[in-house]
């Protein structure tokens, strides 16, 4: 299963560049779920919480909400 779940920057961050977004998530930090497919619409994640859930990818959206990718959760 390859779950996947959109989230943006979580306490008003955002990104340039891939990199950050990638060391964020490595990191452990907070993105807030944007995903109306999702009954977690709304709340907090990180790479633990995300793993613990079977999601393998954040679809992040980033640089003021404008592009977005696919990020392997870590």
């Amino acid at each position: 299963m390859n779950a996947t779940i959109h989230v943006v920057p979580a306490y008003g961050r955002d990104y340039k560049n891939k990199a950050s977004i990638q060391e964020d998530i490595r990191a452990g930090k907070d993105f807030l779920i944007q995903d109306i497919s999702s009954k977690d619409d709304g709340r907090y994640i990180n790479n633990k919480d995300a793993k613990q859930a079977g999601i393998q990818t954040f679809m992040v959206r980033y640089d003021g909400l404008r592009k977005q990718g696919p990020f392997p959760v870590a």
